[in-house]
């Protein structure tokens, strides 16, 4: 059975900084697990905000992760493309680059750190 994890699973995994949860997360991980793309989205602001990861670091970590064969993200494509938009627009922030990437149409926002992005409208 493939579980999705909750995101204190995944820093456990990510930081090793609980030794016995951080062995329980790796073998379930390992196992096969799903990953919700709102757990990234936590798990990317716990390892920016608590434990002061850069967000190059975060994106090798993600993308390590979604690698791994038993892994599978939610709407990894999404995923994926806001990855590589975080990664190269210095003004946005992850949970921004996840609502951008998951639209097909029109993003409207008053935020200029996004105006760089595909699809965005910014509004006067």
């Amino acid at each position: 059975m493939r579980a999705d994890i909750d995101t204190n699973v995944l820093v456990r995994f990510l930081t090793r900084d609980d030794p016995r949860q951080a062995s329980i997360a790796s073998n379930l991980i390992h196992q096969g697990v799903r990953i919700q793309k709102i757990a990234l989205v936590e798990t990317e602001w716990v390892l920016r905000k608590v434990y002061s990861w850069k967000k190059e670091m975060v994106i090798k970590a993600f993308e390590a992760i979604m690698g791994y064969v038993k892994v599978v993200v939610e709407e990894q494509e999404q995923v994926t493309e806001a990855l590589t938009n975080w990664a190269v627009n210095p003004k946005s922030d992850f949970a921004d680059c996840m609502l951008v990437a998951g639209t097909d149409s029109t993003f409207a926002t008053f935020d200029g750190g996004l105006a760089t992005l595909p699809r965005v409208q910014l509004l006067p």
